[in-house]
């Protein structure tokens, strides 16, 4: 399977997802789908952590881009998201999730792009650290 998908903390607050493999966007909305249960099972703030090593599946990505965003930010306690990806996928992936952010009308943080799963950390925990008393817009959750 394509995208591997687990908690990473024993509190349930970060999702990370290794993406290897063959990639399709029928895998992607399987995963997105799982990913989406696994959010609202747990009553505080979860951070995402994307960990791509094989870019986009092919094919137009906004459509999908835009039904994952719209998809994810159903649930009350979505934090960030964080794709850890190279420098020459994290340009055109970033332009196309603003895109789509704008599309969906998302009001979830910006689209944030790293290179190793240790900066992922570091972004979480920083913006955790600068927000402790984070209200989630959607529904006044403090985490």
């Amino acid at each position: 399977m394509p995208y591997n998908f687990s908690w990473y903390d024993d509190e349930h607050s970060i999702i990370h997802v290794d993406i290897r493999g063959e990639v399709s966007w029928e895998a992607w909305h399987i995963a997105v789908g799982s990913i989406c249960e696994m959010i609202p099972s747990v009553n505080h703030r979860v951070d995402l952590i994307l960990d791509d090593k094989v870019g986009m599946p092919p094919g137009n990505p906004m459509p999908h881009m835009q039904a994952s965003i719209k998809k994810l930010q159903m649930n009350k306690n979505m934090g960030l998201v964080v794709s850890v990806t190279s420098k020459r996928m994290s340009t055109f992936s970033k332009v196309i999730v603003d895109v789509a952010s704008r599309l969906a009308n998302s009001d979830l943080e910006d689209g944030i792009f790293v290179e190793t799963l240790d900066e992922a950390l570091t972004v979480i925990n920083m913006h955790r650290k600068e927000q402790p008393n984070f209200v989630d817009k959607r529904s006044g959750i403090n985490t």
